[in-house]
């Protein structure tokens, strides 16, 4: 899901031109079924058609208007210092199945742009990971010996065109950059016809798996054998790819300088991280500058991250002016590996390629590879390590329990932290907020015209409180990252649902809102007994239970955590293994099986547990809101609603959620 109105437009966006294949008008039946036209969507019908596959490929925007379009767009298999850090995790043998699905991909675009004669500004250059931090120069030569070894074209050197020193520095040869709109363009074109069909604003609401499978749509039913979720992230909540990545923005901008302009592709090993890379422009090479990540929905103010990149661009590099900013979004993996494969260990028609840790370019490709080989019955030899099923608690227990607490704690603590209001007057122009108003949760956004705009700040994913992305003036989800423009209409999912209009025109207004909280504040204690009276006991048991249920998942996160911890210094000093097997241990004790691997399970067992509750905790809690919002509005006083505020405030568990 994607759109070509951004506030903030990308280069990729600006310089081509929008697209306008059909929406979907009638039912459909094709042998696979593709939900999202970016570069993994595409890659994968494109495959699967040469092969004499009928695909349909449908999106929500329009070909490559989300997350390719927003990309810096290098195509690399040198994703920062990732493959010492790998063969440490998981191994020589699968850190080098990582090496090969990206070195793969390279060749895999490459191979296309030739074949079709693509004209995507497909350019080879190296790639660099830097430091400039002479405490880190280890780590880089550490990087290149590990890349050698994993066969890749990696050397160390102290030499680059940059304008500015650097320490040390990882150099891969003869990767490659391109316009990834223009290449995606391309790719769709090749869809159509043979019965095959790419169709444009046509939202997938759901999948349903069988023969056939049958994505549902708006607009009808598209009917396949196999289904693939190109969509970046599932909008299911099917094999619970919401618990194991974490959604993050980053920023670009695109840059005309003074004198000589770079000619490789740089990434920092530094803190904040910096990415630079050129493009060519008319008669001119800009330079895209990017960095300044962060969870989604969790900065209160995003327009600082383009003046930090701004201002570190300007002392760096003598900047004649600055023609585009853009943004962009990424899941990161728990383990660090992307999910690509069988969407659940049961699921044998229905596909998943998600979490690819900003690096989508090189990801995307090889993840249509390896789906569209799965389709066809074809042997992969990259399938294994990225299989989107596993569960690998050894090393990413600590990250995962860390990532859904911060969902838990931003689902309960975001509602008990919007603050009252007694009306819009003091709503800025260009700004946003969230606020309650009359017992009413709005979010509102007054444009620089003066209109106001309203509506539900409840995410319509899983019931979590959006909050005003101030620099691209969209409401984004802190929990899982689905996005929306102020009038809340979807941008990105995973959602599929807009979010609810909030009109304040038939509420009280302003002065009688005001008088309305004033009395409840002077009525105080009679207020408690009121509200008794007033509110529904089954409501006020599921608000309790709520609340104790999160507490109780945080608790069992924090056991996990403390046991995963446990099992790393266990297996740390278990003997060490006489081959890469995975890091089974050369000699096991009585009854065939370790301590570490009992632990293991149970461990996995566990946060199975909790991840089923949390899940179901969310939309209980978010049943109970909607339920308590029916009721404010039925009760014109908000008494009950305000002792139901009260009554979820209470108690030690959940405290300090008001604040994080």
């Amino acid at each position: 899901m994607g759109s070509l109105h951004e506030r903030n437009i990308s280069l990729w966006v600006a310089t081509t031109p929008e697209t306008q294949y059909p929406q979907l008008a009638e039912d459909v039946t094709v042998d696979v079924a593709v939900i999202g036209a970016g570069i993994i969507g595409l890659s994968t019908a494109v495959l699967l058609k040469r092969a004499g596959v009928r695909v349909a490929v449908m999106e929500a925007g329009r070909v490559a208007s989300g997350v390719t379009g927003y990309t810096t767009a290098k195509i690399t298999s040198l994703h920062g210092l990732v493959y010492a850090h790998l063969v440490k995790q998981v191994g020589e043998e699968r850190a080098r199945i990582y090496a090969d699905a990206n070195q793969a991909a390279i060749e895999q675009v490459a191979a296309f742009v030739e074949e079709y004669a693509i004209d995507c500004d497909l350019r080879r250059m190296a790639a660099y990971t830097y430091t400039e931090d002479l405490s880190r120069v280890g780590d880089i030569r550490a990087e290149v010996e590990t890349s050698v070894r994993l066969g890749l074209p990696a050397s160390y050197t102290e030499s680059t065109d940059l304008p500015y020193p650097v320490r040390a520095a990882v150099r891969f040869d003869n990767q490659a950059l391109f316009h990834p709109r223009r290449y995606c363009l391309a790719l769709a074109g090749l869809i159509p016809g043979d019965g095959s069909h790419l169709f444009e604003m046509t939202r997938a609401t759901d999948v349903e798996e069988g023969s056939p499978c049958e994505v549902v749509t708006g607009y009808g039913t598209i009917r396949a054998q196999h289904v693939v979720l190109a969509s970046h992230i599932p909008f299911m909540d099917r094999g619970g790819f919401f618990a194991k990545t974490s959604p993050s923005r980053s920023y670009a901008l695109g840059v005309r300088v003074e004198g000589v302009v770079p000619e490789g592709m740089y990434l920092s090993a530094d803190s904040p991280t910096r990415s630079i890379r050129p493009h060519p422009i008319g008669d001119e090479t800009m330079l895209i500058i990017g960095g300044e990540g962060h969870k989604v929905g969790q900065d209160p103010d995003t327009r600082r991250r383009y003046s930090a990149l701004e201002e570190w661009s300007r002392e760096r590099f003598d900047v004649r002016s600055i023609d585009f900013r853009w943004s962009a979004q990424d899941y990161m993996p728990v383990d660090d590996v992307p999910y690509i494969g069988r969407l659940t260990p049961t699921s044998k028609q229905v596909y998943v390629a998600t979490g690819f840790k900003k690096w989508g370019m090189t990801t995307g490709t090889f993840a249509g590879m390896i789906v569209s080989d799965a389709i066809l019955g074809r042997d992969n030899p990259w399938a294994s390590l990225f299989d989107a099923t596993r569960v690998d608690l050894t090393h990413s227990a600590k990250q995962l329990v860390t990532e859904n607490t911060n969902v838990a704690k931003r689902f309960l603590g975001d509602r008990l932290g919007i603050p009252k209001a007694s009306s819009l007057t003091g709503l800025a122009p260009g700004e946003g907020k969230v606020l309650e108003i009359g017992g009413e949760k709005v979010a509102a956004y007054r444009d620089e015209a003066g209109t106001v705009h309203t509506v539900s700040p409840i995410c319509g994913h899983m019931g979590c409180v959006v909050t005003w992305n101030s620099a691209e003036r969209t409401w984004d989800c802190p929990c899982h990252g689905s996005r929306y423009d102020y009038n809340g209409h979807a941008i990105q999912g995973p959602t599929v649902r807009d979010l609810e209009p909030k009109p304040l025109s038939g509420g009280p207004a302003p002065a009688e809102v005001a008088e309305t909280h004033r009395e409840r504040m002077e009525r105080g204690a009679d207020m408690g007994e009121e509200s008794e009276q007033n509110s529904i006991p089954v409501r006020k048991a599921l608000r309790r239970g709520a609340v104790y249920s999160i507490a109780g998942v945080l608790a069992a996160g924090d056991a996990i955590s403390a046991a995963a911890r446990g099992i790393g210094r266990g297996l740390q000093q278990s003997p060490a293994p006489t081959q890469d097997t995975g890091g089974a241990p050369e000699s096991r004790p009585k009854g065939g099986r370790d301590v570490g691997s009992t632990l293991r399970s149970g461990v996995v067992y566990g946060l199975a547990k909790v991840m089923v509750a949390g899940r179901s905790v969310q939309r209980g809690a978010a049943s109970v809101y909607r339920e308590a919002a029916e009721q404010a509005r039925a009760d014109p006083t908000g008494a009950s609603a305000m002792h139901a505020s009260t009554e979820v405030g209470e108690g030690a568990p959940v405290g300090e959620a008001r604040h994080d």
